[in-house]
This record gives C-alpha cells, sequence and structure tokens, in this order.
C-alpha cells in the first residue's frame, strides 16, 4: 500500500517511516512546552552595528567582528564586539557596543580592567545623533 498523496512532495523514506509510525499509534510524539509569552530580547544593538561600523569605517577604522564562542558568563567570552584598529593615529583596541539604555556586564567588566592592567585600549560606544560617542568607561 503505497502513502504518496497527490500534490504532496514526496518525503524522503525516514521521514515517510516516521509519520507511518506516528500516524498508526506506534510511535510516540513528543509534546513541547508552549513557550512562554510576554518574554523578548532587547536586540538593538544588533540593529546598530551595521550603522556604527559603518560610521567608523568612514572615519578611518578597520573593524574585525569577534564572535563569541562560548557560554555566557564567567566560562563565556566577554571581549568586546570588534577589534579596531586606525590608520590614522596608530591605535588598537577592544571596541565593545551598547545602546543608550545598555549596561556592562561583570565579565565585560572584568575584561575591561585586564585590558587596562595590559595596557590595551577598551572603547565602549554609544550612538550620538549622527555620530557616535567613544569612552573609556
Amino acid at each position: 500500500m503505497k502513502y504518496i498523496q497527490q500534490g504532496i512532495p514526496r518525503q524522503s523514506r525516514k521521514l515517510h517511516a516516521h509519520w507511518h509510525a506516528v500516524a498508526t499509534g506506534i510511535k510516540k510524539v513528543k509534546v513541547r512546552k508552549p513557550r512562554k509569552t510576554g518574554y523578548t530580547i532587547d536586540r538593538t544593538d544588533k540593529k546598530e552595528r551595521p550603522i556604527i561600523m559603518k560610521r567608523m569605517r568612514k572615519d578611518g577604522w578597520e573593524l574585525w567582528v569577534i564572535e563569541p564562542s562560548g557560554y555566557y558568563g564567567e566560562k563565556g567570552f566577554g571581549w568586546g564586539d570588534f577589534w579596531g584598529y586606525h590608520k590614522k593615529s596608530n591605535t588598537m583596541g577592544w571596541i565593545e557596543l551598547k545602546t543608550k539604555n545598555d549596561y556592562m556586564h561583570d565579565i565585560q567588566k572584568k575584561r575591561r580592567d585586564d585590558c587596562k592592567k595590559c595596557g590595551v585600549n577598551y572603547w565602549v560606544i554609544r550612538l550620538d545623533g549622527n555620530g557616535y560617542t567613544m569612552t573609556n568607561e
């Protein structure tokens, strides 16, 4: 007996076998918990990132995006969002992107303090009108 219906794209054998086992009651499907409602993650820094990168490159910065590759917190990455180099002033350092209301987490403060001990620049950048504000918080 064939279970292929007209108008439905052909499935792989493994997926078809799974569908058949669920349909006939041989296999039970795990019921997932419903998602929590009302909680949204603030992702405004992701929207502001390309704007700031464009403005900084226009000012003569070379930026390399450093993506975290670990857990958040003490075992996490914690370094800045960019590694930047300014050609005219010959300065390099970590650049952390923050929104107007955002704050630095403990691991980021620890990394900033480590950079200060070693003499490495660590800047915090926030959008400011048509430009950006660069501080050593």
